[in-house]
């Protein structure tokens, strides 16, 4: 299987994960005790922003634009983050 079909598996399957998470998830933890699921979402939302900014020819610090704890990162898929990620999945297969 070829690079870019795994990359969409694994996109669906995340994608399919993140639409479950509901606002009261957000507390919950995860198996890193410094995060919580809302940090975890985070940063998965600037992973996948910073891969297509990457991916269009952009320079990016790529440590620092996928900080969770960076300001700009904080919220980043509310009030939906199954929406948040579906279009930035989107926008990476139209890259």
């Amino acid at each position: 299987m070829d690079a870019i079909r795994l990359l969409e598996r694994a996109q669906d399957w995340t994608g399919a994960i993140v639409s479950g998470v509901r606002a009261d998830d957000l507390t919950e933890n995860t198996p890193c005790s410094e995060w919580d699921v809302a940090t975890l979402l985070d940063h998965l939302i600037a992973e996948q922003e910073t891969f297509n900014r990457v991916a269009s020819g952009e320079a990016l610090d790529l440590v620092a634009s996928f900080d969770p704890n960076a300001p700009e990162n904080k919220g980043r898929g509310w009030p939906d983050p199954g929406t948040t990620f579906e279009q930035l999945v989107k926008e990476a297969r139209e890259i």
